[in-house]
């Protein structure tokens, strides 16, 4: 009887101690688990706030593809790459790769005059990111080469079994070769039926090169209803316990504060700000940087289209995403409707800031009118006679974009706008304000 009330005994003490290992697990954990912050994959993520869930294909994609020597008279041909996003799903995690056999520093010249010797398909994208993001599709990627950045892609079209990575800004290219015997598919590429390809011309940057098009381009208007989240879907999700935040509103700005972070959510701009103060030290690389953002930003963006990398902070290492439409991006007179910000380190989240408003139901216009943009050429005369002697070399970007514009009719209601864009001192404007800017001798303004 004694040995088997000694079994009882040590049992029951086994389980007080099980128990209490797990309460101080639960205890110690609390807190962690909060709103964005998931510093490992062993913990568990909270439940997305979004209703829409975006790829990670789409937004670290190639916004634009040109074709070079498909002529004789070598013109080249550019079009946007959104018809084909689902090819590009797909072969994201294809793995066609060997490995990359070696570097080297070819200039933004060299680069150029390559593109005019051969047939070349070139893909494009809106800023650099790490080789890394693309490592599953290699059989071998060497640590050396996972962190570093590239904004270029170009493959000969002749032979189509070796790639170029390629950093314009940089002027470092990373030479890849394919599986043996493998050959990288690039016929719906060249199909000119899956892409609306456009004869244009290259235009030399600010350590970019920029595609335009010969002739005017026609592009249509939009218009959605727009819709938005109660506030108190995203508090819950950054704070599950309300008892210990402190509320503060004012002017239309509503503070939600507890120990380490702080969520604003501003009415005046729709824009919900989160900040997280972590003191551990950030050993986080680049790769892993990017892949983290872009599924924090998935949690909480609703937008109905794609959003894609715009740019990458290397001073804060806070990652930008844009909204698109239909490939295009969309920008409003203030940026905090169409762009949102992501800052991770390794331990978890430390800022997000996104727009709260977000497209719903797209509404049909009738006559489905088209707004028709100048050409390339007549842009780039239009930017010589305003830039008044300073050089085109100036400017960052050149892009078509939608520009948002509220109802004034309706509050529910937003229209966007086809125009030229114009990228200088890391900010955009439309062709026309720029042009204003400039007459007005305040070009260092923006």
């Amino acid at each position: 009887m004694g040995v088997k009330t000694d079994y009882l005994r040590n049992f029951i003490v086994s389980l007080f101690v099980l128990s209490s290992i797990i309460l101080s697990y639960v205890l110690w954990t609390a807190g962690r688990n909060v709103g964005i912050e998931e510093a490992t994959t062993s913990q568990t993520a909270r439940s997305s706030v979004a209703q829409t869930s975006h790829e990670i294909s789409d937004a670290f994609r190639p916004t634009g593809v040109a074709l070079h020597g498909e002529d004789e008279e070598n013109q080249i041909q550019y079009s946007t790459t959104y018809p084909l996003k689902n090819l590009l799903r797909e072969n994201y995690e294809v793995q066609n790769l060997e490995q990359i056999e070696r570097s080297f520093i070819w200039t933004l010249e060299e680069y150029s005059k390559q593109l005019e010797t051969g047939r070349w398909l070139e893909l494009t994208y809106n800023e650099e990111q790490p080789i890394g993001l693309l490592e599953q599709r290699f059989v071998n990627l060497s640590s050396d080469f996972r962190n570093l950045f590239y904004n270029r892609m170009l493959i000969n079209i002749e032979a189509p079994n070796r790639i170029y990575f390629y950093n314009t800004h940089t002027e470092w290219a990373y030479e890849a070769s394919t599986i043996d015997g493998d050959f990288l598919d690039l016929q719906p590429f060249l199909n000119e039926e899956n892409l609306n390809y456009k004869n244009s011309f290259s235009l030399m940057l600010d350590g970019n090169i920029a595609y335009l098009p010969y002739e005017e381009v026609e592009i249509p208007y939009q218009r959605f209803v727009i819709d938005r989240f109660p506030d108190s879907i995203y508090i819950e999700n950054f704070f599950p316990d309300t008892s210990q935040v402190d509320r503060r509103s004012q002017n239309g700005v509503t503070r939600y504060i507890d120990l380490t972070k702080e969520v604003t959510i501003n009415q005046n701009n729709n824009t919900i700000s989160y900040f997280r103060q972590i003191s551990d030290p950030d050993g986080l690389d680049a790769t892993s940087r990017f892949r983290r953002s872009f599924e924090q930003l998935n949690r909480f963006e609703n937008w109905s289209d794609t959003f894609v990398l715009s740019h990458y902070d290397l001073e804060t290492s806070f990652l930008e995403f844009h909204r698109e439409i239909d490939g295009f991006p969309v920008f409003d007179p203030t940026g905090n409707e169409t762009v949102s910000e992501v800052g991770v380190v390794e331990s978890g989240v430390t800022n997000l800031r996104l727009p709260i408003r977000y497209i719903n139901t797209p509404l049909s216009i009738q006559g489905s009118p088209t707004g028709v943009l100048i050409s390339g050429t007549e842009l780039v005369n239009q930017l010589q006679t305003g830039l008044q002697g300073r050089a085109l070399s100036d400017i960052q970007n050149i892009c078509i974009g939608y520009t948002w514009v509220e109802s004034d009719e309706d509050s529910q209601v937003i229209y966007f706008n086809p125009s030229w864009y114009v990228q200088i001192n890391d900010e955009w404007q439309t062709l026309e304000n720029f042009l204003q800017v400039s007459e007005a001798g305040d070009i260092n303004g923006f």
